[in-house]
């Protein structure tokens, strides 16, 4: 098999997991789409809250009024929980977003009103279940006894009461599990698509110099544009990693080297060849690639605390939205520009390689070449004497 067939071949591997990583890609956009409104197209019938036997089931409470908010959550402040009181007399603890309140303040404001007449209608308020831990328990009884009287709920008294469970108002189930899903099917796309195309990029490279009509001066033309978007790819890649590994609760300096690295070479792979001017790009895109990358690794751990402590789901896009509202909450600041100064450090020293190192090297193999070129003239000249 000559060198042509073979270069040929890979390109056809690359090509087929450029199309996967594609594949991937749009996969995960739409299990994270799915997770957030796919409840719309779900057909299923809520049951009777009382009658949850787990979390995550879809169920309902009947609502003719209900307390005002009795607690909330640290992490999401914007989820508030309120006791619903059917025409019954039963209770049932309900946890709704503060942008569906509007949809229930006429509820809240009949049970404090002295008005007894106009009475709302019953509102039937779906979500799924989530269990009442011992915390929600006493901030339930403490509201309780403030409304009744001193003393006129008890622990015991709960379970008879309120149940295992709460409706967690909104959406039918959690869509946690689902978007980190979706999360993973996304890096793994981009990661397989920027690698496919440097490899696609590189053998389109070795094709061209093996055509016939490929001349020396085309050999030593350098395509910025693709180059360019080489480096994007490049410290995209890199951006990636980094916060892989930040959000795996490591952290590295080495990482901000690396991110350097896959710019710098990216640019050198889609332009054809390396330069002074695709060095300095490169440099630039990982250097601009370091901070968002460690915003978005602490954003992940946010993330996941959130959804891991909260019954409401929150969107990965939501929490990067409140990050400065959490980084000054929980003092995070200091971590997150602790973190991204020590890949500036490391990123700062690879910089420092390609952009005065090279220019070393580069100079040193121009005198090389210099003097090459001045023995050949030298010997063609003795050469001429003879």
């Amino acid at each position: 098999m000559d060198v042509e067939q073979k270069v040929k071949n890979k390109r056809t591997v690359f090509l087929a997991l450029l199309i996967v990583g594609i594949f991937l890609l749009v996969g995960g956009i739409g299990a994270m789409t799915y997770a957030t409104m796919g409840n719309m197209f779900e057909d299923s019938k809520p049951i009777d809250v009382y009658e949850a036997t787990e979390e995550e089931q879809y169920c309902y409470t009947p609502i003719q009024y209900m307390t005002e908010a009795i607690a909330s959550y640290e992490a999401n402040d914007a989820l508030q929980f309120y006791i619903a009181i059917d025409i019954d007399g039963n209770p049932t603890v309900i946890c709704i977003d503060d942008k569906d309140i509007p949809d229930y303040q006429t509820y809240i404001d009949w049970l404090y009103s002295e008005d007894e007449d106009g009475e709302p209608e019953v509102k039937y308020a779906s979500g799924y279940s989530v269990r009442i831990d011992e915390e929600l328990e006493e901030y339930v009884i403490e509201a309780m006894n403030a409304m009744f009287g001193e003393n006129s709920m008890s622990e015991g008294d709960f379970p008879d009461m309120f149940g295992d469970f709460y409706v967690n108002v909104g959406a039918k189930r959690s869509a946690y599990q689902l978007s980190n899903v979706g999360i993973g099917l996304i890096l793994a796309g981009l990661l397989l698509t920027v690698l496919s195309a440097v490899k696609l990029s590189g053998k389109a490279k070795e094709e061209t110099q093996n055509n016939p009509y490929y001349t020396e001066v085309g050999a030593s033309g350098e395509f910025r544009g693709r180059g360019i978007l080489g480096a994007i790819g490049g410290a995209l890649l890199g951006g990636i990693v980094w916060s892989i590994v930040g959000a795996l609760g490591y952290v590295s300096g080495w990482i901000g080297m690396l991110v350097i690295y896959f710019s710098v070479t990216g640019y050198r792979i889609f332009a054809g060849k390396s330069s002074r001017f695709g060095n300095v790009i490169g440099v630039i895109c990982g250097l601009i690639a370091i901070l968002p990358a460690t915003f978005a690794s602490e954003a992940w751990g946010y993330y996941k605390m959130i959804n891991e402590s909260v019954s409401g789901y929150m969107n990965f896009l939501e929490v990067l939205l409140r990050m400065p509202e959490y980084l000054t909450r929980y003092d995070g600041w200091s971590v997150l520009l602790g973190n991204a100064a020590m890949g500036y450090v490391f990123a700062g020293i690879a910089a420092i390689y390609f952009l005065i190192g090279m220019k070393g090297r580069a100079k040193k193999e121009q005198q090389e070449k210099t003097l090459g070129e001045t023995a050949q003239w030298k010997n063609k000249q003795d050469d001429e004497k003879f």
